[in-house]
């Protein structure tokens, strides 16, 4: 007899794997399907990877309502104020939320929660903020979906001592990062992206760059900034790294511009903060050569910027 067995959240018996290989032996008929964080390290398994619901990004031009993130977002929007319309002045408002949320629905579920007494506006300012609005007493949805934070509690407890500690260094990048960068900020061995990466705890765009999904980022920052002294070291190494990279852009006459920008551009923000550290700390740090090179990049950046990205608006009803 054929059959479909579904598990979800199978990330958090993941030891039980090899029952699934003794079913699949004994019953080839059954076929299984599993949700799971982390992945199975089976060669009989076939691996399909989930992102977020699909949002807009700032220059769509596609109706918002086609989005799957911002239908989930006006539903249960609708349900926490029966009177929720989408007006110009909410649009943008709407899709920085599922921005921030990378579409996911947990997220976007909690945070569409609250405008109850939040206007969207407000709402994007508390997830700028932490993770302490994505939470609710509500009392049928399970206890690890009554907030973000205890969902993602159940990775961060599997992580050994020096995977804790790379994953929360790894949070002070405001933006994509190399595995150089890694390496010299965090001191992060391959091994350990690889794992973090495994547990959908780190992003790998096409490029070989890594990212954190942004509330992915702030809980890994919450837990960094539990130990002070942990938290201004990596602070330091962040700032040290790329304001050496930014020397070797200015000495190096053998890389061209094209490519020197380019590189800038993928990791525009780490320059930033590593330049706004030093202003605040040691204004002196940055060699005059350094700084024009570092206001001619961001002037390009800035230029190209203004002509993709409109404005949000900064008004809501």
């Amino acid at each position: 007899k054929q059959a479909l067995l579904v598990f979800d959240h199978f990330d958090g018996v993941l030891d039980q794997a090899n029952l699934l290989l003794e079913i699949l032996t004994n019953a080839p008929e059954i076929k299984i399907l599993l949700a799971s964080r982390q992945r199975l390290n089976l060669q009989s398994a076939q691996l399909l990877e989930l992102a977020g619901l699909e949002y807009p990004d700032s220059t769509t031009s596609q109706d918002l309502l086609t989005f799957p993130a911002v239908q989930l977002f006006i539903q249960r929007a609708k349900k926490a104020r029966s009177s929720f319309i989408v007006t110009p002045e909410t649009a943008p408002w709407i899709v920085s939320i599922c921005q921030i949320t990378s579409g996911l629905p947990l997220a976007i579920e909690l945070a569409a929660s609250h405008l109850r007494m939040l206007s969207c506006q407000n709402l994007f300012a508390e997830l700028e903020k932490g993770l302490a609005i994505l939470s609710t007493t509500t009392q049928d949805i399970p206890q690890n979906h009554r907030s973000f934070t205890a969902a993602l509690l159940p990775s961060w407890e599997k992580l050994t001592d020096q995977e804790r500690n790379v994953f929360a260094r790894l949070s002070i990048f405001p933006d994509k990062f190399s595995l150089p960068a890694a390496e010299a900020v965090a001191e992060a061995s391959t091994e350990i992206l690889i794992t973090l990466l495994e547990k959908s705890l780190l992003q790998e765009t096409q490029d070989g760059l890594f990212f954190m999904l942004p509330l992915i980022q702030k809980f890994a920052f919450q837990q960094l900034s539990k130990d002070a002294p942990l938290q201004q070291q990596p602070l330091q190494q962040h700032s040290l790294y790329y304001l050496s990279r930014l020397q070797e852009f200015a000495s190096d006459n053998i890389v061209s511009q094209k490519v020197k920008l380019s590189q800038f551009e993928q990791e525009y923000e780490n320059f930033r903060l590593a330049v706004e550290a030093s202003d605040r700390t040691n204004p002196q740090a940055l060699p005059a050569d350094n700084r024009a090179l570092w206001e001619r990049y961001r002037q390009k950046i800035s230029t190209a910027d203004s002509k993709t990205y409109p404005q949000k608006s900064s008004g809501e009803s």
